[in-house]
């Protein structure tokens, strides 16, 4: 067998390296892990229960990062949107001290939550999940309060599914 250069043995010691550094390093953000299914955990029931009207079949996207799910009202007006992502706690206490307007806490949910009132959405944290929850109105008739009561309704049922 013929000797290898130096050099060569060199940057393959390297490769090898650097490949084990990449797969050992936590990514900034993971992909979503099966239990996080934002359907799953907020059922079609659930949406009506917590907007107070009859929902449609949920609308499911994964782009790769954030798993999506959507539910709508049949005239279009009233929605529920979840989205998931596995997280750590400190960013997630990272995210709520860099909202643009003050953030309310959220209590009684049985984990980290908060509502950020610039966008209307709630925002919760548990067992390596984050979960985004928020109820809108087209119309724009529906108030803040019950926006956030909403959310909180949806959020009651799918917590303990975590």
């Amino acid at each position: 067998m013929a000797k290898q250069p130096k050099t060569f043995v060199v940057s393959i010691a390297t490769a090898t390296v650097l490949a084990l550094a990449v797969a050992m390093a936590p990514p900034a953000y993971a992909a979503p892990s099966n239990r996080a299914d934002p359907c799953v955990l907020v059922t079609a029931a659930d949406a009506q229960t917590a907007i107070g009207v009859p929902m449609g079949q949920p609308k499911a996207m994964d782009d790769g990062l954030y798993r999506h799910c959507t539910y709508e009202s049949a005239d279009g007006r009233f929605y529920l949107y979840i989205s998931t992502i596995d997280d750590d706690e400190a960013s997630f206490e990272r995210g709520k001290k860099i909202t643009t307007k003050e953030s309310k806490t959220v209590g009684g949910l049985g984990a980290n939550a908060y509502f950020d009132l610039d966008h209307q959405l709630l925002l919760i944290w548990k067992k390596g999940i984050l979960l985004n929850i928020q109820a809108g109105d087209h119309s724009r008739n529906t108030g803040l309060d019950q926006l956030e009561a909403d959310d909180t309704k949806a959020a009651s049922a799918a917590i303990p599914r975590l």
